[in-house]
């Protein structure tokens, strides 16, 4: 399963599937992934599943679209990619069970931060959830 993770922001725990050819990104509710960030733009980025595999693309939004820390117009995902739309940041994900030091550091990276507690247990609910 392909999917996003977000694990900083006002959307922090929610996973988005990458299921369709192209999947649209943005603060609009039409986009197939709606992100609760003002600083995200009404359509801020795509996603393309291509033959070489997943290819995000910013829209010329206003904030960039950001992975790994660089600012990119187009960029070929690669597993525990971190992807930053203005305060949000996503994990992308191409496997099947993801481990929680990879979590920990992918969260650290992103925020800064050394209490995990809060982002863990969301990965928890988030494991759960796919155990049922």
């Amino acid at each position: 399963m392909t999917r996003l993770l977000v694990i900083h922001g006002n959307d922090r725990g929610k996973q988005f599937e990458l299921d369709d050819d192209i999947t649209s990104i943005g603060r609009e509710p039409h986009n197939a992934i709606q992100l609760n960030d003002p600083e995200v733009s009404r359509v801020h980025a795509l996603i393309k599943n291509t033959d070489a595999g997943f290819v995000i693309g910013d829209k010329n939004s206003s904030n960039g679209t950001f992975v790994n820390k660089r600012r990119v117009k187009k960029h070929l995902l690669t597993a525990r990619d971190l992807i930053r739309l203005g305060q949000t940041t996503l994990v992308f994900d191409s496997s099947p069970i993801v481990s929680m030091v990879d979590i920990k550091s992918m969260v650290s990276i992103a925020t800064g931060e050394q209490d995990f507690t809060a982002s863990i247990n969301v990965v928890f609910e988030l494991v759960d959830e796919e155990a049922r």
